[in-house]
């Protein structure tokens, strides 16, 4: 992985911290986006809050401009969710989702993979249910002399389950 080089690809951090809803979904969270560029409304917001199963957090938090520490008052899968209300507000080029669902049950992890049907992804997990929202599995696993030893595959003829012990990046 430390051979591969990204250029010319839009960032976006998903850090969960202190601040306000409207914050932590729009500002300064990807380098460039549809808010940057003045396009998403405080109802588009409430939308995708709804859409990520968190309809109520703005009403219970005080509103979109109200300061809450959210980690400490959301659940770690709430975050996860708020973390997916951040990609469709700023709709990046590509993201990059390292064990973005590994806190929600797997009818949310459905709902919010559904979300992101439009985006080219790349996860990073454990869990065999991600598999279904993917088609290219890159397998990274340990050889007996700690080498790594990596292989592309087409994930509708993988045959091998999920290993714990491996690393799994699975693109779309």
């Amino acid at each position: 992985i430390r051979d591969i080089g990204v250029t010319g690809v839009q960032t976006c951090a998903l850090p969960i911290c202190d601040g306000m809803i409207r914050d932590r979904t729009r500002r300064d969270a990807c380098k460039e986006s549809t808010y940057q560029n003045g396009s998403v409304s405080d109802q588009r917001l409430l939308e995708i809050l709804n859409a990520v199963d968190l309809s109520n957090l703005a009403a219970q938090s005080g509103g979109l401009d109200a300061i809450v520490d959210w980690s400490n008052v959301l659940s770690l899968g709430e975050q996860q969710r708020l973390a997916f209300g951040r990609v469709l507000v700023n709709q990046p080029r590509m993201v990059i989702a390292d064990e973005a669902t590994s806190a929600m049950d797997v009818a949310a992890e459905e709902r919010m993979y559904g979300l992101m049907k439009n985006l080219t992804y790349i996860s990073v997990g454990h869990r065999p249910t991600l598999l279904k929202y993917h088609t290219v599995r890159l397998h990274l696993q340990k050889n007996r002399d700690s080498h790594c030893k990596y292989t592309f595959g087409d994930i509708r003829s993988t045959t091998k389950a999920v290993d714990n012990e491996e690393v799994n990046l699975f693109f779309r």
